[in-house]
């Protein structure tokens, strides 16, 4: 069953993000932005380092993502760590979790089984020469019992620049790829309408959503495979094709 992650605590306006060790030209406040190249970073020779998000409010959890510069590589080693707690004395945290990270496809994601009420959270990890972070969600998931429908697609679409001469031989500005996700949700009652005209309504085309498809590698080896984090190329129609029945579709463009 696909999850669906928009209203990232960790970015809001008002959360404060505090590091442990910050290269002033890769500050804490870049994970904020939703570029993957814009990254936080530790001072060069601190490769362990953490950073706390005081959220000011003690706010419900239960979904933490993350994804990594996909042009310069992963800027961690493993797993990161996820610990939250009512104060930002960490000595001794309430709840403690890790978050696996899979860099074939460039995310690492943990969803909940219990609901975790709390103002402040602490990511923490470990690198080579200096510790990195890119785009974390610290939020909640929405999921429907009716899910998208079989024949949704998801295409890793190459950016490479291909130019052929006239012999035939092909010259090749190699760039990245950028995922695609289209689907339809069909028969969708009101109340499942509400959920996602919130989220449609809340992100626009500007604000990203992490979509999982396959968190428990049901239909898929990897659970990363066909995930990521993506924009709305628009707001979705919706079509009353039956008596207070719904049918819409989808279509997301990987935010880069």
């Amino acid at each position: 069953m696909s999850k669906w992650s928009y209203f990232n605590l960790a970015a809001q306006d008002s959360t404060v993000i505090t590091a442990s060790s910050e290269d002033p030209f890769f500050p804490a406040s870049n994970i904020k932005k939703t570029f993957q190249n814009k990254v936080y970073r530790s001072v060069s020779g601190t490769p362990s380092a953490s950073v706390i998000f005081d959220l000011k409010t003690t706010e419900t959890v239960n979904a933490l993502l993350v994804r990594a510069n996909g042009f310069t590589g992963v800027g961690f080693n493993g797993s990161l760590t996820f610990e939250a707690n009512a104060t930002s004395d960490f000595s001794s945290p309430a709840f403690s979790t890790t978050v696996d990270f899979d860099p074939q496809f460039n995310l690492g994601f943990k969803y909940l089984s219990v609901d975790q009420n709390y103002r402040f959270w602490r990511v923490s990890g470990t690198g080579t020469d200096y510790f990195e972070l890119s785009n974390i969600f610290i939020g909640r998931y929405i999921e429907m019992d009716n899910d998208m429908e079989l024949g949704w697609s998801f295409q890793e679409a190459d950016q490479s620049k291909v130019v052929e001469n006239r012999y035939g031989q092909q010259f090749t500005d190699e760039l990245n790829s950028v995922k695609r996700l289209n689907g339809s949700h069909r028969l969708l009652e009101k109340d499942e309408v509400e959920l996602l005209s919130v989220m449609w309504d809340y992100c626009g085309k500007s604000k990203p959503v992490w979509v999982v498809m396959d968190s428990q590698e049901a239909i898929s080896l990897h659970g990363g495979r066909y995930a990521g984090l993506f924009n709305f190329t628009d707001r979705p129609r919706i079509r009353n094709n039956h008596y207070a029945l719904y049918d819409t579709n989808t279509t997301l463009k990987e935010a880069i």
